[in-house]
C-alpha cells in the first residue's frame, strides 16, 4: 500500500514539473495544438528527418539546409504525419532519479507551430534555433516500458500506433492512449504495424502457438484475424498501396508458384556467402528449380478472397526487409537484405537494383516528386545517411551532410589476441531460450546477468525469468538493476566510467563487462537477417533492433580491430539467430571496435565489470542441458590468438561453494537415473545473501500422482540453493519445507538428464510448532522463548527471539502450507501525465 502511495505521488509530482510556465507550452491532450482538426495549412510534405549524434534533423528536399529538431541527445525512429505538418519519435528521458527512467517517450513536434517550449525541473530542453527559426511545439503523448516499434501515423494523421513489448498500443491526438490487444512478437527481428489506407485495421506480424502469421487488427475493437501463415525464420515485409492492395513478401516458397495455399511450408533463403563459397551441402540450400522469392497481393484484402502470387518476378530480392508503394500503386520499391534498393513496376514484375547509393539502406520511403528518400548507414560514419533517388534517371542525391568517420580514442595499443573468459565450461546465454519467460523480449539485462553468475561462481545456473523476477519490471534494464541482481546472487562486480577502464578490466584484469550499448552504431554484417549462415559470418550486427541493448564484452581480436562479445539477441526456432550447425550468431560475436566505444559513449559509460571465477575447475559442473537449446556442434573461428592467460585482480574475490555437501543426505526411495535438481529458495528476514543465515536444512520431497517418491534433507548454501540427486526422468510436484517455515509446492517439474533448475520461490517463515500452519500454536511458543535463543521461534535466524519474530509470524498469520508456486510474469506499466499503456 505504502508502495502505491509513493507511487502515485510521484506521478503527481511529475505531472506538476510538467505544467507549462508559459502559455506556449502544450502537455499531453492539450485540445488547443492537438485536437481532431487538421491545420488547414500545411507544412511542407517533402520534408525529411534523419539522426544525428542521437538527435533528430529535418532537411527539405527543395534545398533547404538541414535543421536540428531536438537535443536530447536520446531520439530515435523519427516519422513524419502523412501532411508533413507533425513529427512523432520516441526518446529516453534524461532523469536519473526518475521512476520511469527505463521507459520511453513518445513525443510528437508540431511543425507549423513555433513558439518556445521547455520542461522545467525535467531536465530536456531543446534549445533554439531549429527547424523554422524557433522551438517547435512539443507534445508528449505517452510513456510505458519498452522495448518499442516506430510509431506508424494512420492515414488522417490523428491516430498513432506502435509496438510496446507484448502489446499493441494506439494513442488519438486528443489525449487517450490504449492499449488495443496483446500480441505476440518475441523473436521477430522487426516488428511493426502498418495502417490500412481507411484507418479501419492495423496489420502485424506475430508467432502464436510456434507459427508465424501475417494478422490483420481491428482498431476499434482489437478483434485479430490471421491472413496469411508465414516463414518461420526470414523477415517479412508488408505495405498497403493507394488502392487498398496489401503486399507482403514471405522469402522462399517449396512449390515454383504451383500452390495458392498461404499457409504453404516456405524454405530458408540461401545465403549470398554459401554462393560465394559454393557451399550446396548447407541444410537450408534449395534446388534451383525450387528456389523463388515470393511476393503475395491481397486484392480485397476485407475478405481475403482474391489472392495473386508473384513468384517469378525477374530480379526480386530473396529476403526482403520493407516494402513501400508508390502514390499511384504502380511502382514497388523493395529493401533487400544485402541493403540495397530494389524498384518493380507491377505490370512486368520487373524488378532492378537502383545503383550508386553508397551505404547499407535499411529504410525507405517515395516523395511527392516520384523520387525515393533512402535511409541507412556505412562501416565509416556514425551518423543517419539519407539520399534521394529517382528510379527513371537513376540519379542520387545525398541530403545528409558527411560526418566525421568513427576514431578510435587515444587508450594505447590493445593487446594481440587479449580474450577473458578463461573458463572449463560454456557460459553463453540468450534471452529467447525457454527459460527467458514473459519477458524475453526485454531480457537482454537479465540474460546478460545470467551469464555473468554462470561465469564467475563457478557454473552457477539461474533461470533468466528468474533474474528478471528478482529485478521486477518489464521494460529495460540499467546498471543499478543489474548490480543489484548480480549483489543478490554474489557475484563480485564494479561499476566501470570511462573506456579505459573497460579496456584495463578485459585486456589486463581478466574480467568481463556487461556493457549498455545503442545498437544503432553497428553496421549490419554479411550474415544481416539471413538464416543458418556459415559460422564465419560473425561479424557485425546481425538482426535489426538497433536500440538499447546489453551484452557482454569479452576480449579484443588480434589485430584490436574487433570487440568480442557475448550477445543474447537469440531466439529459438527463428534461424535469423543461428549459424548452420545449431550454434547461435551472438556467441563470441565481433563488433567494430570503434563502433563499440561510440555505442559505449552514447549511453555515458554505462558498464559493470565482473571478476573471473576462483578456481573453477574444483567445482563439478552441473549446469542443465535442456533439450529446447540447440547443441553447438562446431565453435565460430575467428582470427583471434589463442586465449591468453590473465590473473585476477588482487585481492582475489572469494566466491563460495554453491553446491555445499548435504547434512545427513539420506534420500529414500530415490529413483535411480541421472537427472539433477539445482534449487534455490528465498528465505525471509535474512540479510542480502551471501550470508551464513541462509544455510538452512530443507525437506525436499518428490511426488507423482500425489505420493512421495523420494524424499531428501538436504543443506542450501549461503545464497538459498542446494543440489540433489540423482533421479529419474520424469514430471514430478516438488516441496520443499525447512523445519519454521511453510511448505511451497512446484507442480509439474519435468526433469530430464542433468542440471534442472528449480526456483522454489520464498519460504513464508512462523511455522514454530512445525505443523504446516501459522497459528495460535505458534504464537504461544513465541511467547514462552521470547528474549531467548529458542531455535524454533527465532524466525530471522538472528541468535534471539525478539519483536522482529513477532513481526514476521504476524504477517503470515493464517497461512498454510503447500503453497502453489507459478512464476509467469506479467507485463506492467507505470503512468504518467495522464497516459499510459494500459
Amino acid at each position: 500500500m505504502i508502495g502505491k502511495i509513493r507511487k502515485v505521488l510521484l506521478t503527481l509530482a511529475l505531472v506538476f514539473c510538467l505544467f507549462p510556465t508559459s502559455a506556449g507550452i502544450a502537455i499531453a491532450g492539450d485540445q488547443n495544438y492537438y485536437g481532431n482538426e487538421i491545420p488547414e495549412s500545411s507544412a511542407n510534405p517533402s520534408v525529411l528527418p534523419y539522426l544525428s549524434d542521437g538527435d533528430i534533423w529535418l532537411v527539405d528536399t527543395d534545398g533547404i539546409s538541414p535543421r536540428r529538431i531536438t537535443h536530447s541527445g536520446r531520439a530515435w525512429a523519427p516519422s513524419i504525419s502523412p501532411d508533413g505538418t507533425r513529427l512523432a519519435f520516441w526518446a529516453l528521458p534524461d532523469v536519473v532519479s526518475s521512476a520511469l527512467q527505463n521507459h520511453p517517450e513518445l513525443w510528437i513536434i508540431n511543425l507549423e507551430i513555433h513558439s518556445p517550449s521547455s520542461r522545467p525541473g525535467v531536465g530536456w530542453n531543446p534549445a533554439p534555433p531549429v527547424y523554422g527559426g524557433a522551438a517547435p511545439q512539443q507534445h508528449l503523448v505517452a510513456t510505458g516500458p519498452g522495448p518499442v516499434s516506430p510509431p506508424s501515423w494512420s492515414p488522417d494523421g490523428r491516430q498513432l500506433a506502435w509496438i510496446a513489448g507484448d502489446h499493441l498500443v494506439v494513442s488519438d491526438l486528443s489525449g487517450e492512449t490504449r492499449t488495443l490487444t496483446t500480441i505476440e512478437v518475441q523473436g521477430i527481428a522487426r516488428p511493426e504495424v502498418v495502417w490500412s489506407p481507411d484507418g479501419r485495421h492495423l496489420i502485424c506480424s506475430q508467432v502464436r502457438d510456434g507459427a508465424r502469421g501475417l494478422w490483420s487488427i481491428e482498431t476499434a475493437s482489437g478483434t485479430q484475424r490471421l491472413l496469411a501463415t508465414l516463414s518461420p525464420d526470414g523477415p517479412v515485409a508488408y505495405a498497403f498501396s493507394p488502392e487498398v492492395t496489401l503486399a507482403f513478401h514471405t522469402g522462399l516458397t517449396r512449390d515454383r508458384g504451383q500452390s495458392r495455399d498461404m499457409g504453404q511450408t516456405p524454405w530458408s533463403a540461401p545465403t549470398a556467402a554459401h554462393t560465394a563459397l559454393g557451399d550446396a551441402s548447407s541444410p537450408e540450400s534449395v534446388p534451383p528449380d525450387h528456389r523463388s522469392a515470393t511476393l503475395h497481393l491481397l486484392r480485397d484484402f476485407n475478405q481475403t478472397e482474391e489472392t495473386v502470387i508473384v513468384p517469378d518476378a525477374v530480379g526480386l530480392p530473396e529476403i526482403v526487409t520493407q516494402l513501400a508503394w508508390s502514390s499511384d500503386s504502380s511502382q514497388l520499391a523493395l529493401v533487400g537484405s544485402d541493403g540495397g534498393v530494389y524498384v518493380a513496376r507491377t505490370d512486368t514484375w520487373v524488378c532492378r537494383r537502383l545503383p550508386g547509393i553508397a551505404a547499407f539502406i535499411d529504410r525507405v520511403r517515395w516523395i511527392e516528386d516520384g523520387s525515393i528518400a533512402c535511409w541507412g548507414r556505412d562501416e565509416t560514419a556514425p551518423d543517419q545517411m539519407l539520399f534521394v533517388v529517382s528510379p527513371i534517371s537513376e540519379e542520387v542525391t545525398r541530403l545528409s551532410p558527411p560526418t566525421t568517420p568513427l576514431a578510435i580514442p587515444d587508450l594505447g595499443q590493445i593487446p594481440a589476441g587479449s580474450r577473458c573468459a578463461a573458463v572449463p565450461y560454456d557460459w553463453y546465454r540468450y534471452q529467447g531460450a525457454w527459460d527467458s519467460g514473459a519477458m524475453a523480449h526485454s531480457n537482454c539485462g537479465p540474460a546478460c546477468v545470467a551469464m555473468a553468475i554462470q561465469y564467475a561462481r563457478n557454473n552457477l545456473w539461474v533461470p533468466i525469468s528468474t533474474i528478471r523476477d528478482y529485478i521486477g519490471g518489464s521494460s529495460w534494464t540499467y546498471p543499478s538493476h543489474l548490480q543489484s541482481a548480480l549483489d543478490y546472487w554474489g557475484v563480485p562486480n564494479q561499476r566501470l566510467y570511462s573506456m579505459q577502464d573497460i579496456h584495463d578490466a578485459v585486456a589486463s584484469r581478466g574480467s568481463i563487462v556487461l556493457v549498455h550499448l545503442w545498437m544503432y552504431w553497428f553496421t549490419p554484417g554479411s550474415d544481416y537477417l539471413s538464416s543458418y549462415s556459415d559460422p564465419l559470418q560473425h561479424y557485425g550486427r546481425y538482426y535489426s533492433f538497433d536500440q538499447s541493448h546489453w551484452v557482454i564484452l569479452s576480449g579484443f581480436s588480434q589485430d584490436g580491430s574487433w570487440a568480442i562479445c557475448h550477445d543474447p539477441n537469440v531466439w529459438d526456432s527463428n534461424g535469423l539467430y543461428w549459424y548452420a550447425g545449431g550454434i547461435p550468431k551472438g556467441k563470441d560475436r565481433h563488433y567494430q571496435y570503434t563502433q563499440l566505444v561510440n555505442s559505449i559513449a552514447d549511453y555515458g559509460y554505462q558498464a559493470i565489470e565482473v571478476y573471473a571465477a576462483v578456481n573453477p575447475t574444483d567445482t563439478p559442473t552441473l549446469a542443465p542441458t535442456s533439450t529446447a537449446t540447440p547443441t553447438p556442434t562446431a565453435t565460430p573461428t575467428s582470427t583471434a590468438a589463442p586465449t591468453a592467460t590473465h590473473t585476477p585482480p588482487l585481492p582475489t574475490p572469494t566466491t563460495p561453494d554453491p553446491y555445499p555437501t548435504p547434512a545427513t543426505p539420506t534420500p529414500t526411495t530415490v529413483p535411480s537415473g541421472n537427472a539433477y535438481i539445482n534449487g534455490s529458495v528465498v528465505l525471509q528476514g535474512r540479510p542480502s545473501p551471501p550470508h551464513s543465515r541462509w544455510i538452512v536444512a530443507l525437506d525436499v520431497t518428490l511426488l507423482q500422482g500425489g505420493s512421495s517418491v523420494a524424499t531428501v534433507l538436504t543443506l542450501t548454501d549461503d545464497f538459498g540453493n542446494f543440489c540433489i540427486g540423482p533421479f529419474g526422468s520424469g514430471t514430478y510436484d516438488v516441496r520443499v519445507k525447512n523445519f519454521n517455515t511453510l511448505s511451497n509446492l512446484k507442480q509439474n517439474v519435468l526433469l530430464v538428464p542433468g542440471g534442472n533448475p528449480v526456483f522454489m520461490g520464498e519460504l513464508r517463515v512462523g511455522d514454530a510448532s512445525n505443523d504446516n500452519v501459522v497459528d495460535i500454536d505458534d504464537f504461544a511458543i513465541l511467547k514462552e522463548h521470547f528474549a531467548t535463543t529458542g531455535a524454533a521461534a527465532d524466525f530471522n535466524q538472528d541468535g534471539i527471539v525478539d519483536i522482529d519474530d513477532f513481526g514476521w509470524l504476524k504477517e503470515n498469520f493464517g497461512q498454510a502450507g503447500d503453497i502453489i508456486q507459478s512464476f509467469a510474469p506479467s507485463w506492467s506499466v507505470d503512468s504518467s501525465i495522464g497516459q499510459d499503456f494500459d
